[in-house]
Formats: structure tokens, sequence, C-alpha cells
């Protein structure tokens, strides 16, 4: 028969063991991508973002991303557009876990800016942020990213629009000379 002493060390073996596989798994984690799928309620005050962040485990176990952290800034002038937390969950080793996010950014362009954004060939924003793999406190595994996105084509379709839909019929002369003059 084993003994109490045995069993102890044995249970505490095992748990190190794990401890230690989830550590080396989460130090494992990588974000593959960083996915817009769209610009939409577009406005004067703002748009809505929304994509995925794909989160891939190259570790030997499960690991539990805790949450994501991310914000949205206008490369140009570095202005913070928005800032955003997402929910973690569980990677399966060897796999990917697709992690969605849809945040409005409020903005108010200077009209120096909306004819920068306009007339510029790309003006870009980036997401940034980490990921928590684990997050104690004293002890935390993160993992950075970085994507690198073009408003441009998302601001002139919204022009567009609101060209369209002031001028009425008379908004297809004037969105055809604007495709005419950008392109």
């Amino acid at each position: 028969m084993l003994g109490v002493k045995t069993i102890a060390i044995s249970s505490f073996l095992v748990v190190v063991l794990i401890l230690g596989l989830y550590g080396y798994s989460a130090s494992k984690m990588e974000v593959k991508d960083v996915r817009v799928h769209s610009l939409s309620d577009i406005s004067t005050d703002g748009f809505t973002l929304s994509g995925d962040i794909d989160v891939y485990n190259h570790g030997l176990i499960w690991v539990y991303a805790d949450h994501i952290d991310f914000k949205v800034t206008l490369e140009e002038s570095g202005s913070e557009l928005a800032t955003g937390r997402v929910e973690g969950g569980v990677v399966s080793p060897g796999s990917m876990a697709a992690f969605a996010f849809s945040n409005e950014i409020k903005w108010v362009p200077t009209a120096e800016m909306a004819i920068g954004l306009i007339t510029k060939e790309n003006t870009y924003a980036k997401i940034t942020g980490v990921v928590y793999a684990i997050d104690l406190g004293f002890v935390s595994i993160k993992v950075p990213f970085e994507k690198r996105i073009d408003l441009k084509p998302y601001v002139e379709q919204f022009v567009k629009n609101k060209i369209g839909e002031f001028f009425g019929d008379s908004g297809k002369q004037a969105v055809d000379a604007w495709n005419e003059m950008f392109g």
C-alpha cells in the first residue's frame, strides 16, 4: 500500500507537471491574424469596426485566454480612436480560436483631417493589443499583436453615399464626378 506521504508527493508532482505544461502552452500562443470584416454604421460621429482576432495555440494542452485588450489609433496622428476588451476562451492545442470584436469608434474629424482622409492615397489605422493567456496579477503571459488597416475605402463609400443622399438624383452626377477626380 502506498503511504500518505507517497500519495502527497505524487499529487504534488502531477500538479507541478500540469502547471508546467499549461505555462509552456500559454507561452506558445500566437496571434495569427486580426481580420476586419466591416466598418459599418458610418456617420459624422463615427463608425463601428467589426472583426476577429485569431489566436493559435502551438502548445501541448489547452489554454484559457483570459481576455484580449486592444486599441485603434490613427497612424498619421497617433490619435486614439477606440479601446476595447474581448472576453477570452479556450484555445485547444494545435488549433486556432477566433475571438470576435465589434466596437464603436467615436470621432469628430476636423475639416483638415476629413480632406486628408478623402484626398490621400491611403489612411491607415493600427489595431494593437495583448492577449492575456495567464493573468494572475503577479504572473502573466501576454501575447502582443498589431494590425494595420486602410480606412480610405470605407470613408470614400461613406462620402459617396452622403453625396447621393444629399443631392438625390443629381447625386449620381456628383458621385460620377467624384469617381473621375479621385478614382
